[in-house]
């Protein structure tokens, strides 16, 4: 026996779970950034109206509804549509995180020149 450990689908799952919400808070964060600099626009009118009522108000609520539904989805991991809905999630963050990386290249390549 090795020292490797293997881990439980259902303990995978949970991790899952905790990148997603880590993809979007990172994603609230520049979007409140990008936003606030006319650098880009939030594409969801509902989590626009929020953004210009409050920046605070908007990361709140988008925190805790992708937490409730990762808290949802976690209840049901043992059901192939929770997984099934959990890669998708997972796919579109992983879509706007490079979003994110492509817009801070454009406009911050100028430290790279320092």
């Amino acid at each position: 026996m090795g020292l490797r450990r293997s881990i439980s689908a259902k303990s995978y799952f949970i991790y899952l779970a905790i990148l997603l919400n880590i993809f979007n808070v990172a994603d609230a964060f520049f979007t409140i950034e990008w936003v606030s600099n006319n650098i880009a626009q939030e594409a969801n009118p509902l989590m626009d109206l929020l953004l210009s009522h409050s920046p605070i108000l908007f990361a709140t609520v988008k925190i805790v509804l992708v937490a409730l539904g990762s808290v949802l989805l976690c209840r049901y991991k043992e059901s192939r549509a929770a997984w099934i809905a959990m890669a998708c999630c997972l796919i579109v963050y992983a879509s706007i995180m490079a979003i994110h990386y492509r817009i801070a290249a454009d406009n911050f390549s100028f430290l790279l020149r320092m």
